[in-house]
């Protein structure tokens, strides 16, 4: 649909040169918010994450619930993004200790109920991270029934907890877990399919290779969106790789694998493919 934009960067220009110059003394949320932009345009200055966060814990006692939550999930996003930009594991433990604190002060809850993907974040990063007990503390302390944003709560409870037992390699309850993910949403029933051949990859399982191949014919046929369905090929093919030669630690096309996967920006499960190899 073609209409006209109502946001003028000129005038979206003007207010932000009026709120550096303190014409709004008495609105506490705007130099914040400013930080906040100031923040998203200098990606490389690490220093604005910890004023930011410095800023909000001072303030966090007289800001409006509503952008509290707004604001610490900007923080969130920018120390995961510091990990990311640098690979230091103490940055990827600076954001599990924020999003599990952010958690118990209730920031995550929306209509009391906690958003899926914030569950997943807490799932995925505590287990890379060897937070196994405090993992299973939080799935325990979060059913279904309190897991919102999800047409699937079931399901994305269950698909949470086959990740919770397959990192401890306990894989018959990975497995019964994902007997319970017949998810409606094609993306959500292509990573219990991912899970499963993870799990058949690591059991030496002989229907492996089978399984690969119904799923990448599963995906071809799927409506998910061109981008989506090459990073999906990307990963099954790297595993069919893996099986072909992972096997042999001698094999010289093994090293070049390893180093493929380790050069192949956006790659899925690329830590996993690597520990395996």
């Amino acid at each position: 649909v073609e209409f006209d934009p109502a946001y003028s960067p000129a005038l979206g220009d003007e207010l932000i040169r009026l709120i550096r110059q303190g014409a709004f003394p008495e609105n506490e949320l705007l130099p914040i918010y400013l930080l906040v932009f100031d923040t998203i345009n200098n990606p490389t200055n690490l220093e604005m994450v910890d004023q930011l966060q410095e800023t909000l814990e001072k303030r966090k006692h007289i800001l409006p619930l509503t952008h509290l939550k707004n604001l610490m999930a900007y923080l969130r996003i920018f120390v995961m993004r510091r990990y990311q930009k640098t690979g230091k594991g103490e940055y990827l433990t600076q954001y599990f200790e924020l999003i599990t604190q952010h958690l118990e002060a209730g920031y995550l809850y929306y209509d009391n109920k906690i958003h899926a993907a914030s569950l997943r974040n807490i799932t995925h990063n505590g287990l890379r991270l060897g937070a196994y007990a405090k993992v299973r503390e939080i799935l325990e302390n979060h059913p279904p029934e309190r897991i919102g944003a999800t047409r699937n709560p079931k399901e994305f409870h269950n698909l949470n907890m086959a990740i919770y037992h397959l990192a401890l390699r306990e894989y018959d309850k990975a497995e019964e877990h994902l007997g319970y993910c017949n998810f409606g949403n094609v993306y959500f029933s292509v990573q219990a399919e991912i899970l499963r051949i993870k799990i058949y990859f690591e059991t030496n399982n002989e229907l492996l290779e089978s399984r690969i191949k119904a799923l990448l014919q599963k995906i071809r046929r799927s409506k998910m969106v061109k981008a989506h369905k090459e990073r999906y090929f990307s990963l099954l093919n790297k595993i069919l790789l893996m099986i072909k030669y992972g096997w042999d630690k001698h094999h010289p096309r093994r090293a070049r694998l390893a180093e493929e996967i380790r050069n192949t920006p956006g790659l899925l499960e690329k830590e996993w493919l690597l520990n395996q190899l």
